[in-house]
């Protein structure tokens, strides 16, 4: 456990898990599963930005959740998703700073055997389109995310009692 931001000194939380990469990786079932066994609340992605400025509310919104397991992060999936689209939606460096300082577990799913995005029914048909049009850039840019920032690596088949195990540890 560490200690939180509030000004409470003796509260102790849990650390965030975020779960992360591209659709169809086993994400949102590890998700759902590490947020049970964990006994931490579930936040589900809420997808693409809806309007100018919608990413960095929504950034700035997670940043005070503690002890989630999140289906995905904006800090994370924002910058990644922005290469795909006709978007100047960033998330400005000063909440990616705080994001990464939080130190949340990040659990990395990679896509194995994926040749397609799966499309989720809050997408948008351009979305779709530009995420289809460049999907194995959107692999390879998940991977490199996943050198530099993931602590536990999921493929889909492996034990899941053993990852939530190990992120068990890491969120104390």
């Amino acid at each position: 456990m560490y200690e939180s931001k509030s000004h409470d000194e003796n509260l102790l939380v849990r650390r965030n898990v975020v779960v992360e990469g591209p659709d169809g990786s086993g994400k949102s079932t590890l998700a759902a599963y590490l947020s049970g066994a964990l006994g931490m609340p579930l936040k589900l992605t809420e997808g693409p930005p809806k309007f100018p400025g919608e990413i960095q509310q929504r950034c700035r919104r997670y940043l005070d959740y503690q002890g989630t397991v999140f289906d995905r992060h904006p800090c994370v999936s924002q910058p990644i998703y922005a290469q795909l689209r006709n978007t100047v939606e960033i998330v400005p460096p000063a909440l990616m700073d705080e994001f990464y300082a939080s130190d949340p577990v990040m659990v990395f799913c990679r896509a194995t055997n994926l040749d397609r995005h799966v499309v989720k029914i809050y997408e948008n048909p351009e979305h779709v389109a530009s995420v289809e049009e460049r999907f194995h850039h959107l692999v390879k840019a998940y991977d490199a995310w996943c050198l530099d920032h993931a602590h536990v690596v999921f493929r889909i088949g492996q034990d899941m009692e053993k990852i939530v195990s190990v992120i068990g540890v890491m969120t104390q």
